[in-house]
């Protein structure tokens, strides 16, 4: 039971990743809608991810890369509750 619940909420981590991923894609249409765009940037986001997966070795490893990268934006914005601000190295 415990395992089946890391799980789902892995998955879920995993798809806000995702949504977050098509927020940004969605940004650069020119569109004042933020619900529409995002949409759209998430249809974007899940077609290059089909087509990449046709790569036998390659395509997984960007898309695991891609699915990763959102999973970190998650975290590092404990789920979009937080700004994320970079680092500044002192010059």
């Amino acid at each position: 039971m415990e395992s089946s619940l890391e799980l789902v909420v892995g998955l879920l981590m995993i798809a806000y990743g995702i949504i977050a991923l098509g927020y940004l894609v969605g940004q650069q249409l020119n569109t004042s809608r933020v619900g529409l765009a995002t949409g759209l940037g998430v249809v974007a986001v899940m077609v290059l991810l089909q087509v990449i997966g046709v790569i036998p070795i390659l395509g997984d490893l960007i898309g695991g890369g891609l699915l990763l990268t959102g999973l970190g934006a998650v975290v590092l914005t404990y789920f979009g509750l937080q700004e994320f601000e970079p680092v500044s190295l002192p010059e």
